[in-house]
């Protein structure tokens, strides 16, 4: 009987697989072997099924091994991929077996492929309004794990990508979109996306939804999805990108030209003081300077009237004599000829400052002159004295040292007037970044630097100034030995309204205008090399 039975079962088209109580796979027909390509010998025996079978059948057999377990019977419909790459239909039926010489649990499979395609078939008026729809529609196969293929694609879907009909059903999807239909099937939800296509070289953008579609055990088998044409929308959304940019980017160009204009006017007003007071201070100093040389020849002479008076009466009353000795008069007629000399050298002192302050005034030079910039840049120096001699500093001599090295440099043709303004700019950023150094509570806290403390309070603070020529202009570095910023600050050192001081300490467009004056205006260079701990150094390179 056993004989006959196992005939039959090895002759009928419906697949059977038992196993015993204890796990072990006792039979399989060759209905069975044959779907999932595997020999029954490698199987009956085993208590795992063979690495060889597909994914989704050993996951589909242990499911339902499970659930007879479980309830000691199931029953379902599945979708299974052959051995041979043939989507079937199967209905599955398992149930335990109780006889004494075989327990266990044993499954058989019905392949109920045509009568699914048969219920397929009533579904033809659903196919013609799939057809009809003027939106996009496809539809892709889940096979297994990041494994798809297109099932179908309707006509208008077809029309749009100009494809022959049916052309691409059963081919595999690239892999950007097996990565949008992997996000579906792990959320298990719908999911929406945007994807760029070109047809007939035009660029198109498309919003398409993704819906998972189930079968009886909770698997999702296949995927719909539905497009639509969003290339005006995205087209518009990128113009309305691009106006906002350029709103911006108007927006910073005008608050930069305010900016610029608070900045002109105040050196304007600076240059007018300066000139003003320039003025002033030359006019007494004019007539001082100009009356010292009288001064000091009539003082003269009536030294020697008094050197003659003391030869021809050697020995005078005793009340001039006592006066005499009361006064010292040898020293003061050895000093007046010193004090005279300071007098003078005082004056001359003052001329030179006088001096220095028209040419850092510049009223008369605002349009693009030759002009020597060691001038203007000593004139600003003089305009930063005040600071410079600042004694509020831990080293010996309380003030920033300037080391200054001029190049053999022609006058170039500028506006001298905005250049000053650069190495004002320049030079206060420095002494800025110095007193930052030595005094950390006003120095930026957001800086990456060493403590700048115990940077280098064992020497001076110190400025250099080198110029020099270089082909086909003049090179002009301005370094300090401050604390310098970290590598995330250093691109935006010359970007408008960014600074790395304090809020009440800095405004973020000293060095975005003197940027804008060498680069714009002057057609030159400007760039800035920081390192932590190293100091800042400004390079500017002018055109001849």
């Amino acid at each position: 009987m056993e004989k006959l039975l196992k005939t039959l079962l090895d002759n009928v088209a419906t697949w059977v697989l038992f196993r015993d109580e204890q796990g072990v796979y006792q039979f399989c027909n060759p209905a069975f072997s044959d779907l999932v390509g595997c020999n029954g010998s490698a199987i009956m025996g085993q208590r795992q099924l063979p690495a060889a079978l597909p994914t989704d059948w050993r996951s589909t057999l242990e499911r339902t091994f499970a659930r007879i377990e479980r309830d000691g019977q199931t029953q379902h419909e599945q979708r299974l991929v052959t051995a041979a790459g043939q989507m079937r239909w199967f209905q599955i039926q398992g149930s335990a077996v109780a006889e004494p010489t075989h327990r266990g649990s044993a499954i058989v499979g019905h392949d109920i492929t045509q009568l699914k395609q048969s219920a397929d078939a009533q579904q033809s008026l659903l196919q013609s309004i799939y057809d009809g729809a003027e939106t996009p529609i496809f539809a892709v196969d889940v096979l297994a794990e990041n494994r798809y293929q297109f099932a179908s694609f309707n006509q208008v879907a077809e029309r749009n990508m100009q494809v022959t009909p049916g052309s691409l059903v059963g081919q595999q999807p690239n892999a950007s979109v097996v990565e949008k239909y992997n996000a579906c099937c792990e959320s298990g939800q719908p999911f929406v996306y945007e994807e760029y296509l070109q047809f007939n070289g035009q660029d198109t953008w498309w919003l398409t939804t993704l819906n998972p579609l189930r079968d009886e055990t909770g698997q999702i088998y296949r995927l719909v999805g539905t497009t639509i044409d969003i290339t005006r929308r995205h087209q518009a959304e990128v113009r309305l990108q691009e106006k906002a940019q350029e709103l911006e980017q108007a927006l910073t160009q005008l608050k930069l030209t305010q900016a610029q204009l608070v900045q002109s006017e105040k050196m304007s007003s600076l240059g007018q003081l300066v000139a003003g007071i320039a003025h002033e201070i030359n006019n007494p100093v004019s007539f001082i300077f100009g009356n010292v040389g009288y001064a000091s020849e009539y003082v003269e002479e009536l030294v020697s009237l008094l050197q003659l008076y003391q030869a021809e009466y050697p020995q005078p009353a005793a009340a001039v004599q006592e006066h005499a000795d009361a006064i010292d008069i040898e020293f003061v007629l050895k000093d007046l000829e010193q004090l005279f000399g300071s007098l003078k050298e005082g004056a001359e002192r003052i001329q030179e400052i006088v001096l220095s302050l028209r040419n850092f005034a510049r009223l008369d030079e605002a349009d693009m002159k030759p002009s020597d910039i060691h001038a203007g840049i000593n004139s600003t120096l003089m305009m930063l004295q005040n600071r410079l001699g600042t004694a509020d500093r831990p080293n010996d001599s309380g003030e920033i040292q300037v080391n200054v090295s001029y190049g053999q440099i022609p006058e170039i043709l500028c506006f001298p007037r905005q250049l000053n303004q650069v190495f004002l700019n320049v030079l206060t950023n420095a002494i800025d970044a110095l007193e930052g150094k030595f005094h950390p509570d006003t120095h930026d806290s957001t800086t990456t630097s060493p403590n700048p403390d115990r940077l280098s309070l064992d020497q001076p603070p110190t400025i250099w100034i080198n110029t020099q020529l270089t082909d086909g202009g003049v090179e002009i570095r301005i370094r300090d030995s401050g604390p310098g910023v970290s590598a995330t600050d250093q691109p935006h050192v010359f970007d408008p309204f960014f600074t790395t001081k304090p809020v009440s300490q800095g405004t973020g467009m000293g060095l975005a205008i003197a940027y804008q004056i060498v680069v714009q205006q002057h057609q030159g260079q400007m760039s800035c090399i920081m390192q932590p701990g190293e100091g800042t150094t400004f390079k500017i390179w002018l055109p001849q």
